[in-house]
């Protein structure tokens, strides 16, 4: 699989149905997908540096590309920020006091 498309506006049960996380990584913008076998996906560019919040209140959809092995390998773990469903769930139920 080359790319993975998330529908933010049903984000938790998306990433139960595909089985992938969120992640954001040190000193990098956007946000990214690590599937189960632990292969990273990046969101497309238009999308780089946006909020998840307002990815969730617009209910976008957007695709997440494969990135390369030779180029995931050297990422360290440490760079990692995982965003499992339980922190998904309780930065919607933080944030969405503040959506109208």
């Amino acid at each position: 699989m080359n790319k993975i498309i998330i529908d933010f506006g049903n984000i938790i049960e998306e990433l139960k149905n595909k089985q992938v996380k969120l992640c954001l990584l040190h000193n990098r913008t956007g946000w990214f997908i690590i599937d189960k076998q632990d292969k990273l996906y990046q969101n497309e560019i238009y999308y780089d540096g946006g909020f998840l919040d307002k990815f969730i209140k617009e209910k976008l959809r957007i695709e997440f590309n494969l990135v390369p092995i030779s180029v995931s390998t050297n990422i360290g773990e440490w760079e990692k920020h995982i965003w499992e469903i339980e922190e998904v769930d309780e930065f919607i139920k933080r944030q969405s006091k503040f959506w109208y």
